[in-house]
């Protein structure tokens, strides 16, 4: 790091459901001990936080639609609703009858409920 001297350092932790199972969130406190490991200017650039999720406009959303995004990766119900534009309580309802029907499931990572289809 020294050597390419980079303008800044931004430090990530596991926020989605890993393709490792031995990868691990860490903590804020673990993120802040090892940004000052690093000389310069360092951001701690995980939040861990979901997105609003908030709908630009209604939208006539399949459940294939829902069924290619989850299968691009794994995402919370409001990654579901910010992805395909549609209110949060829309994205809710599609999810509950695409697990009901077995085509989705869920997984837990640092805390926070993921979709992904079942045959994952």
């Amino acid at each position: 790091m020294r050597r390419i001297a980079p303008a800044r350092v931004q430090l990530n932790t596991v926020c989605r459901p890993p393709a490792e199972a031995e990868a691990k969130t860490l903590a804020e406190a673990e993120m802040q001990a090892l940004a000052g490991l690093f000389p310069g200017r360092v951001e701690i650039i995980a939040s861990g936080r979901e997105t609003a999720g908030a709908a630009q406009a209604p939208s006539e959303v399949q459940d294939e639609d829902i069924l290619d995004l989850l299968g691009r990766r794994p995402c919370t119900t409001a990654d579901v609703a910010a992805g395909l534009g549609i209110h949060l309580n829309q994205a809710i309802k599609h999810l509950e009858i695409l697990a009901a029907a077995g085509k989705v499931g869920t997984i837990l990572t640092a805390g926070r409920i993921y979709h992904v289809p079942a045959w994952r």
